[in-house]
């Protein structure tokens, strides 16, 4: 069987077959347990993950808000500002910013390898998104995130996925993407078992979705253009210091001790600590990184002059 999420006429897998996105909603609106949900969408590049995946977090917001029944904004629930793309500490500002404390709020994690990377499994990030997803059930809230193959995000973030959703084609003609999606879990072995969501006994093996909304849709698409070229601008300027330690470490690491003694150095110091404690400034724009570029020096002096 196949069924639709949000689209006009509506395809039913089964007679009275609810919606994939109801289904996620009843779970973590229930009353009478805390209920969280931790989805992914994996599937090759160009596979509508992005799209899909925007398109169902807004539509289970629309039926959070309708099975809360308080007449609440859907928007109150998912909205821009709980989607992070194509950046390395989104995630982690974003789930820790203490939006996270609200009932049923939904999330999207875009491009999480870029933030959660299986290659950083020993960073601090990854260490604190795997703290907060074993604790956010209190919260039952829901948290999608994408990625091309699911080994490429930390391994126990993997294990503690709740369900999956496997892009297999889209349709442009059609404005319409189809996947797998299943219920995932994990074997005393360390073995994962993918089982398909089922209605009156019998499998849904096959879900068809379409766009989000034509606003959020170009607001998303203006975050990716801007991250990237945000994250190409940070690589560029990480290969800058990448440089710079293989010439430190060539004529004998003499350069931070030269670069401390100069005056450039206090005078570097003085700016980069005003900037770090200007209160008018987000905190994007307090990172080394976006500091450097600030005052046209590398990132790796601005580490050495502030207090990082």
């Amino acid at each position: 069987m196949s069924a639709s999420i949000n689209l006009a006429p509506k395809l039913e897998a089964f007679p009275g077959c609810p919606t994939l996105t109801w289904m996620i909603a009843n779970r973590v609106c229930n009353v009478y347990e805390d209920s969280d949900a931790f989805i992914s969408f994996t599937g090759r590049k160009g596979s509508s993950k992005t799209t899909s995946s925007t398109a169902f977090c807004e539509a289970l917001g629309e039926d959070i808000a309708k099975i809360r029944g308080k007449g609440e904004d859907p928007t109150k629930f998912f909205n821009i500002n709980h989607i992070r793309s194509i950046t390395e500490t989104g995630a982690i500002e974003l789930l820790s910013s203490g939006v996270l404390e609200n009932e049923n709020f939904v999330f999207l994690l875009d491009d999480t390898g870029t933030q959660w990377s299986a290659r950083n499994f020993q960073s601090q990030i990854n260490k604190l998104l795997n703290s907060i997803l074993q604790i956010c059930r209190v919260y039952k809230c829901v948290i999608v995130a994408n990625f091309i193959m699911a080994n490429h995000v930390d391994v126990q973030a993997r294990q503690m996925t709740d369900f999956r959703a496997v892009m297999q084609f889209k349709n442009t003609r059609n404005q319409q993407a189809v996947f797998k999606f299943f219920y995932i879990e994990q074997g005393e072995n360390g073995k994962e078992y993918k089982k398909y969501l089922t209605w009156h006994k019998k499998r849904i093996v096959r879900w068809i979705i379409g766009r989000p909304s034509p606003e959020l849709e170009s607001q998303i698409k203006a975050i990716r253009k801007a991250n990237t070229s945000t994250f190409i601008a940070n690589a560029k300027d990480m290969m800058v210091a990448i440089n710079e330690k293989k010439e430190r470490i060539k004529n004998g690491d003499t350069s931070r001790r030269n670069f401390e003694s100069s005056p450039d150095y206090d005078d570097l110091r003085k700016k980069v600590v005003a900037i770090q404690q200007n209160p008018n400034l987000p905190k994007k724009e307090k990172t080394a990184t976006a500091i450097a570029r600030h005052l046209k020096t590398t990132r790796y002096k601005v580490e050495m002059a502030g207090d990082f």
